[in-house]
């Protein structure tokens, strides 16, 4: 993503060159300042990342005011209101099919020769745990029919099994499949594990975060992926978040003291691991802001 005009007027704004240097509290000036950048991404991607608590709190702002439901449920859920994000993934768990059958017809479905007929009975909750596996046993030997893996993996009944088979299947095409068993509530913990660094689908990642089977340690391995997947993002508000993190590679530091973006520039000067001895070109940065948090680092008793 390139900066627009309006992008380009704001970084122009805070220029030193035409600001002059902040005075009294630069922080406030920097809450207004962010409240102007024009544009966020409203995407899953960085839902999850405010979801789990990875944006930093300079930017969080931003983040709120943004006209954006997905957005506005991931900050709830930072604060731990998960029902809310998972109502707004955007996907829903397939829902079982209405019918009058008996369980014992549903049992005849299962082994119907149309996929069809056997999705009916693989969507069923009715249907018991036992026979489902043995659904998912002989659609694994004969048709492979991607609908009744997406009703087994969407069906609570399903035992355990079943669902990390699904989910450690990491083909394109059982993408949904493995987001059914994501929404699926009654999905250990074990299956939920190896979604975490879904790479075909980022709002399997979205509704993880919001799964409440899903572990802290399988939040934290979430959490890093969706970080190191920010570091490599075109837009800057992904990189600067990535920038924010306190486990941030030094090395990430260094090479973007000298970003084209102020925001940038700003989360390097802000994170507290930054080696002090690299600040120098922050301190006489021609952003205000970037400027007044680097010498706030340096010379604490001389800035306010």
């Amino acid at each position: 993503m390139h900066l627009g005009r309006a992008d380009d007027a704001l970084a122009a704004s805070l220029h030193v060159g035409l600001a002059g240097e902040t005075t009294g509290d630069w922080r406030s000036t920097l809450a207004a300042a962010v409240l102007q950048i024009p544009a966020i991404p409203d995407d899953d991607l960085l839902a999850v990342l405010t979801a789990l608590g990875a944006v930093p709190d300079w930017l969080t702002p931003r983040i709120a005011a943004a006209e954006s439901l997905r957005l506005a449920a991931a900050l709830a859920a930072a604060t731990g209101d998960l029902n809310t994000l998972h109502q707004l993934a955007s996907v829903r768990a397939q829902a079982a099919t209405a019918n009058q059958q008996s369980v014992a017809e549903l049992l005849v479905l299962l082994e119907d020769e149309d996929p069809a007929v056997r999705v009916i009975a693989a969507a069923d909750p009715r249907t018991p745990p036992e026979a489902l596996a043995a659904a998912k046993q002989r659609e694994d030997w004969t048709e492979v029919d991607l609908r009744v893996y997406e009703a087994l993996a969407g069906n609570p009944s399903s035992p355990p099994e079943v669902l990390l088979a699904i989910a450690a299947d990491r083909s394109a095409l059982f993408t949904n499949a493995r987001r059914l068993v994501a929404l699926n509530p009654a999905t250990p913990d074990a299956a939920l594990t190896l979604l975490a660094d879904e790479s075909y689908a980022s709002d399997i990642r979205l509704i993880l975060a919001a799964h409440p089977n899903f572990a802290f340690s399988d939040r934290e391995k979430l959490r890093r992926h969706s970080i190191d997947q920010a570091a490599n993002a075109p837009d800057p508000i992904y990189r600067t978040i990535a920038l924010a993190q306190p486990d941030v590679d030094p090395s990430a530091l260094l090479d973007h003291i000298h970003s084209p973006f102020w925001i940038e520039r700003l989360a390097v000067a802000l994170n507290p691991t930054t080696d002090i001895d690299n600040y120098a070109a922050l301190a006489v940065d021609g952003n205000r802001l970037v400027r007044a948090a680097a010498r706030e680092r340096i010379l604490p008793d001389e800035t306010t």
